[in-house]
């Protein structure tokens, strides 16, 4: 067979496996082989069909179809059950907290953000179940339980029944941007404008990759901020083919105009890194809001938001990866030394 044809074959394989999405130019896998197994609970539903009148029946029968999670909802997320044995406790535990017009205003509010959760966003998330699937073939989906804990969790993993892992997700704190979060706790940075400005439907499948991802990649190999810029990096790189379709400026939780300012300013961001010794800093105080959510950049321009250390490792990854097309996902995350993968990358920083 001729170079050419073996050109074009592998060519075409390609073409089966990869399509590119036409504005973000990262490639769809081809996952159509790809089947899911795993349950969806509306759990905040199953709690609006407990009958006031007999909530210990409720109870029960939660914990009969959903034990492991049933245990974790009441005894540690919103803990209400101490003793299982104290019928009467729990009665009036159950019965006030279905009656709390908190409780039942939050139910209200979630089923009316969220009554096409089913059409809208669990075809998002299968989609993403499936990239997952697609880069990483030894991991599991796991179970899915929406539910509301009073602003107290946006997502988390847990294990399930059988030893498979479930995924808890709080859609009270995906009431979208309008919502006024800021009056649940007055003056708590948790609920700052630059962070709940996020709290919506569009960025919800990202931030649940986030958990699974980290899940998968475990923590950073070092305490230098180098190590902790290449391993978030390296999240972002791996969420983006994961949602392909999806901005840059929701990757990164960026608005549009920070995302801009950011990607034209990749040269004056490294030139600060570089001038500050921020690279080798171990010093988590110093590195937190180049690293961690922050409304800016200590030293930078105005302008500039938090987390431009990530971006910055992100880009590193970009380049890193653009010089080893071959390498898979899981190989990449099997690459621990940061320095090496900065060097190796060859990374030059935009310039305006």
């Amino acid at each position: 067979m001729s170079k050419l044809k073996i050109i074009l074959m592998i060519s075409l394989c390609l073409i089966m496996m990869y399509s590119c999405d036409s504005e973000t130019g990262v490639p769809q896998p081809d996952t159509d082989h790809i089947n899911l197994d795993y349950q969806l609970v509306r759990y905040e539903q199953l709690l609006e069909e407990i009958d006031a009148d007999d909530p210990v029946k409720g109870y029960q029968e939660l914990k009969q179809k959903h034990p492991e999670f049933t245990e974790l909802y009441f005894k540690r997320l919103v803990p209400l059950i101490d003793h299982e044995e104290n019928v009467d406790s729990i009665r009036t535990s159950l019965f006030d907290f279905l009656n709390d017009p908190r409780i039942t205003y939050l139910l209200d509010t979630v089923q009316m953000v969220h009554n096409e959760f089913d059409k809208e966003t669990v075809p998002k998330l299968n989609q993403a179940f499936k990239n997952l699937k697609f880069y990483f073939p030894r991991w599991t989906e796991p179970n899915v339980y929406t539910l509301i804990t009073e602003y107290a969790y946006q997502h988390f993993v847990f294990e399930d029944g059988n030893g498979r892992d479930g995924l808890g997700i709080g859609l009270d704190m995906y009431l979208g941007r309008d919502f006024p979060y800021s009056r649940v706790a007055p003056g708590v940075a948790a609920f700052s404008e630059y962070i709940t400005r996020s709290f919506d439907k569009s960025h919800m499948v990202k931030k649940i990759l986030d958990v699974l991802m980290e899940e998968i990649m475990g923590p950073p190999p070092g305490a230098r901020m180098l190590d902790q810029m290449i391993h978030n990096g390296k999240k972002h790189y791996i969420i983006q083919h994961l949602l392909p379709s999806v901005p840059d400026s929701v990757i990164m939780e960026y608005t549009s105009q920070q995302m801009e300012w950011v990607s034209q300013n990749e040269e004056e961001m490294w030139a600060f890194f570089f001038k500050e010794e921020l690279f080798y800093e171990t010093n988590m105080i110093d590195i937190n809001k180049y690293i961690n959510t922050s409304p800016n950049s200590p030293g930078m321009p105005d302008e500039a938001p938090g987390r431009t250390g990530n971006y910055m490792g992100w880009q590193i990854i970009k380049s890193y990866m653009k010089r080893n097309p071959d390498m898979s996902m899981e190989e990449l995350l099997m690459v621990r030394d940061a320095q090496k993968i900065m060097d190796q990358s060859r990374y030059k920083p935009r310039r305006n």
